[in-house]
């Protein structure tokens, strides 16, 4: 407890040092630049993007290492994990050598897409964390049900999976974004 109010009281400290810098006015002023909106509808616009990306891939992923029993599954699992072992700085490092030495892609580095890509690596494996445990509490008797009441195995996962995994896939979302 008092290692939280230690930290509580930093993080104050340090919010309320930014009005002794400026005034209020200048904050506002600096919040209201054309720098500031900018970085914002950067960052509001590749979050998405890379959201959008992270949940098609993640869906499928996780629902495949939630019914897989093979050796494959277990290692693909375990590969996929370790993104969340490296520190942010890291994995953005390793990407930019990746890209920019590996593969001598010289205008990928320093774009948007290398944020999106970024974003992307960061939040893959989180949210193919939640949604996999949201495959996994789903009990397969219900595909086998809805499959033997004469579903495909495609009109099952849409129909059934999906919508019982539902509060996994927001949470999911979430998580990406």
């Amino acid at each position: 407890r008092l290692m939280a109010l230690i930290l509580a009281t930093r993080l104050l400290l340090a919010f309320l040092g930014i009005f002794f810098i400026k005034s209020p006015w200048e904050i506002f002023k600096e919040f209201h630049s054309y720098e500031i909106w900018f970085a914002v509808k950067l960052s509001v616009i590749t979050s998405f993007i890379a959201t959008v990306i992270t949940i098609i891939l993640a869906i499928p992923t996780a629902y495949y290492l939630a019914r897989s029993k093979s050796s494959f599954g277990n290692f693909l699992k375990i590969f996929l994990d370790l993104p969340m072992a490296f520190p942010e700085l890291l994995t953005g490092f390793l990407l930019l050598l990746f890209f920019g030495y590996i593969l001598q892609l010289k205008n990928i580095p320093f774009s948007i897409y290398s944020v999106i890509i970024a974003q992307f690596f960061v939040s893959f494996p989180f949210a193919l964390k939640v949604l996999y445990t949201a495959f996994i509490s789903i009990d397969e008797k219900y595909e086998h049900i809805s499959m033997s009441l004469g579903y495909s195995p495609t009109e099952t996962f849409f129909k059934v999976i999906l919508p019982l995994a539902k509060k996994g896939i927001i949470v999911a979302i979430s998580i990406a974004f």
